[in-house]
């Protein structure tokens, strides 16, 4: 009679002792971290491509498409207009890149703010 009673406290200390291991796995607590990490990185990365920094006076002159006569006008005056008209967006495109040094800051500074994350999340832990 006192078997299934025995056997039934077995199943449950089991489940405990199960139930604790998982809690305090130390790869799984490291794969959180990463995770959240990679989370926050991403958020930022979206915001940034999705809210870009651009001058007033380039979108006015992306916005405007001029329309060239298709059939009236010489292809020696059209292929001018054409030409013209891509090196002012070169031209755009130029003043609103940043430049290769501004980038390699910013990612010095996020790489920085990672780090700091980690050892702040790091430091509570211990």
């Amino acid at each position: 009679m006192f078997n299934w009673l025995k056997e039934l406290v077995e199943i449950r200390t089991n489940y405990l002792e199960r139930k604790a291991e998982l809690n305090t796995c130390q790869s799984c607590e490291t794969l959180k971290l990463e995770m959240e990490r990679l989370r926050i990185e991403n958020k930022e990365l979206l915001n940034r491509i999705l809210n870009p920094i651009v001058d007033n006076s380039a979108k006015q002159v992306m916005e405007e498409p001029r329309q060239l006569p298709k059939h009236n006008l010489p292809w020696n005056a059209r292929r001018q207009l054409l030409e013209a008209e891509d090196r002012a967006k070169a031209k755009l495109m130029k003043q609103n890149t940043i430049s290769t040094e501004e980038l390699e800051k910013e990612l010095d500074i996020v790489i920085q703010a990672r780090e700091d994350k980690e050892h702040a999340i790091k430091r509570s832990n211990e």
